[in-house]
């Protein structure tokens, strides 16, 4: 890998912290709508590292800002080869560990993607089993989330497509 490889994941980081930041900064009052329907969306994670970690934190405190009911995420969760199972450590290093901020102790839709596949896929849908907030329950799924008045964080879990 040569120099400018090394660095985009670093760069991707910082460009979505500044991203996140300057959403924030623009408006300060932000908040979700009590009638709404607010989520954040992390793909690309990492690898546990201090990038990671300083964008995980941007995250939590954005959730919080806009009371995100959810996180979405869109792929390659675990880099670069996935998870060997569920007990693999990977799971605290680069999740539990890391997304800690109280704001995104809510459900978790995950997508698998192609640095997913490369390890135990059926790892992360087995992994539902024994988390209170990843719902993976299967390799494609639906999941659906009421948009209207009294609103709140739903704890209905996914379902696998029939």
């Amino acid at each position: 890998m040569n120099d400018t490889q090394n660095q985009f994941p670093r760069a991707q980081a910082f460009t979505v912290v500044a991203l996140l930041l300057a959403l924030m900064a623009a408006a300060p009052g932000l908040s979700a709508a009590p009638t709404g329907l607010s989520f954040v969306v992390v793909g690309d994670w990492g690898k546990g590292n201090a990038d990671q970690k300083i964008v995980a934190a941007s995250l939590g405190e954005v959730a919080a800002a806009v009371q995100a009911r959810f996180v979405i995420t869109t792929g390659n969760n675990f880099y670069p080869d996935g998870v060997s199972g569920v007990d693999d450590s990977t799971w605290q290093r680069v999740l539990e560990q890391v997304y800690t901020a109280p704001a995104l102790d809510i459900p978790w839709y995950p997508v698998l993607g192609n640095h997913d596949y490369r390890g135990n896929e059926e790892a992360q849908i087995q992994y539902s089993r024994s988390s209170s907030h990843w719902d993976l329950p299967a390799r494609f799924y639906k999941h659906s989330e009421p948009i209207g008045a009294n609103n709140k964080k739903s704890p209905a879990r996914g379902r696998a497509f029939p």
